[in-house]
């Protein structure tokens, strides 16, 4: 993704450590994704919020699969293990959810040493919450509310396009 498409700026919430910030994109949302399908995964327990992303980034182009919390999205992992799943090359998350936190997901899948990118969806962002997102590796954070286009820049920007 060129630089005129979406620019880049560093998200510096009280501190230096920096995760992928976007400008409003100047194509439309539907000319930044790939044009091949790419699995995402959405960990979302907001029915209205998961539905719009899901819907959002399959008219972008990606094969979505939606899963409403942290159990379900184990029962996913286990699915993939035993091959009745496919692994999502991206997973979106958010922070806070019944039974498990959307970092609890992010360590549930290093631990198996899956090393697909993560990103992580908050209301309520502040330093410590950052600080652990960036030591388990998540590849950029959105404070909500969040531009649904910038959703799509930060995805496509992680899992470029496939011809």
């Amino acid at each position: 993704m060129s630089q005129s498409t979406a620019a880049q700026v560093a998200h510096t919430h009280r501190q230096n450590r920096p995760f992928p910030r976007y400008d409003k994109p100047t194509r439309r949302v539907a000319e930044a994704a790939p044009a091949l399908a790419t699995r995402v995964l959405i960990v979302e327990d907001d029915e209205e919020l998961r539905r719009l992303v899901a819907q959002t980034l399959e008219e972008a182009g990606y094969l979505v699969e939606q899963v409403e919390d942290g159990v379900d999205f184990l029962r996913h992992m286990c699915a993939s293990w035993t091959g009745r799943s496919h692994l999502p090359d991206l997973i979106v998350t958010d922070q806070r959810m019944p039974g498990m936190s959307g970092l609890a997901v992010v360590e549930a899948i290093r631990r198996v040493d899956w090393s697909m990118p993560v990103i992580l969806i908050t209301a309520f962002p502040d330093q410590p919450l950052e600080d652990e997102a960036h030591r388990l590796g998540v590849v950029g954070m959105l404070d909500k509310p969040f531009e649904l286009a910038d959703l799509v820049a930060l995805v496509a920007a992680q899992i470029p396009p496939s011809f």
